[in-house]
């Protein structure tokens, strides 16, 4: 298999929803993607070629990056409005506090 390597311009709005979808806050950011456009991954840095080599190695070979973080999706806020309500129950079973409670 092949592995395409494409660039985008960051300051360039023409990019802006990719910046955003894939959360680029740092610059060099490598987005793997699979070769049905799933993310499988990034790394953001200056990394040495021995770790973009492995990386590319392995998701030409549709296997997973060894060097790389994986996308995780955020909570909505319904969920999170959820758990609150949760964690004010819990709150009032043990006394009115809470191991993270400050104060």
């Amino acid at each position: 298999e092949r592995v395409n390597f494409v660039m985008l311009n960051v300051d360039n709005p023409k990019w802006a929803e990719e910046v955003s979808e894939y959360r680029v806050d740092g610059i060099p950011h490598w987005e793997y993607l699979s070769s049905r456009g799933q993310a499988k991954g990034f790394v953001v840095g200056n990394l040495p070629r021995e770790i973009l080599d492995a990386n590319a190695s392995a998701l030409a070979e549709d296997l997973d990056l060894p060097y790389a973080r994986e996308m995780r999706s955020a909570s909505s806020v319904s969920e999170r409005a959820e758990a609150t309500q949760d964690q004010g129950a819990q709150r009032q079973a043990a006394g009115g506090t809470m191991p993270r409670d400050h104060g």
